[in-house]
């Protein structure tokens, strides 16, 4: 059964009740029917805070709820817990048992969705308030791109070495640094090495399970491809890499991006 077509099956609520459940209500019966379906002996759900009394007032109210639904919760940071997920996956390290996250950061949802991307965990989120009418839960397979990031002096991240792990949901941009006009070689696939004109820029958007690669020269038409991966490091010059529109280094190692043939499950209440 296709993702975005299966239902959540969310407890109903008795027909006495006149007012319509609250945000906090519908958050906290998805979280509850997606552990569930987690098949696990004992549910466990990650609530991720956002910064700031309300946020964490908030948060700390649905992780109360959800501990009377027989659910454990652990209390995560966003920002935090983004890069302490990529740095476990880098180093091997088997990652805390979660069955479902829950978005409690009020306007920062990216990093949210970032953390159950990268831990491959569903996310529960409430609608935006002009929205608050709509009764049916909403399921969402977004699609990602993962990416490696291979490098030999690890100046930006002084706490891992070796491999950055980490993904994207809108692209991935690898851009010359201007006005220097460097190379980059680009392997597509299993396809032989190829050197790409100086000075143009790479554009990787994810699709399922596939990234669409898109090179834009200085001069001259783009070239796109279909792969399931591509490497990209530079022969000359310098370029950043930027990730959903954010600078994310320099790129001064191996860069794989990939296609995730399973996107990030986001159910939105």
């Amino acid at each position: 059964m296709n993702d975005r077509s299966r239902a959540l099956h969310l407890p109903r609520r008795p027909d006495w009740t006149l007012k319509a459940p609250s945000r906090r209500s519908r958050v906290v019966e998805a979280a509850s029917a997606v552990a569930g379906e987690c098949g696990c002996g004992s549910p466990v759900a990650g609530v991720v805070r956002g910064l700031g009394h309300a946020r964490r007032s908030e948060a700390a109210a649905i992780r109360r709820r959800l501990s009377r639904e027989s659910i454990d919760v652990h209390d995560l940071a966003a920002a935090m817990t983004a890069s302490a997920v990529a740095t476990a996956s880098q180093r091997g390290e088997k990652l805390p048992h979660v069955c479902v996250y829950v978005d409690a950061t009020g306007g920062n949802g990216l990093e949210a969705e970032r953390v159950a991307a990268l831990a491959g965990v569903p996310i529960v989120r409430a609608r935006d308030r002009e929205h608050e009418g709509e009764a049916t839960p909403r399921l969402e397979a977004m699609p990602i791109l993962r990416t490696f990031f291979h490098h030999d002096e690890p100046h930006m991240f002084p706490s891992v070495s070796g491999q950055i792990q980490d993904v994207a949901f809108d692209e991935v941009r690898v851009v010359p640094n201007q006005p220097e006009t460097g190379e980059l070689r680009m392997t597509v696939g299993d396809n032989v090495p190829m050197v790409l004109e100086a000075g143009t820029e790479l554009v990787v958007q994810p699709l399922p399970g596939l990234a669409r690669v898109v090179a834009r020269p200085v001069r001259g038409e783009e070239r796109t491809w279909m792969t399931d991966e591509v490497r990209v490091d530079q022969v000359s010059g310098i370029h950043t890499v930027h990730r959903d529109g954010l600078c994310f280094a320099d790129l001064d190692g191996v860069l794989s991006i990939a296609g995730q043939q399973t996107g990030l499950r986001r159910y939105t209440v």
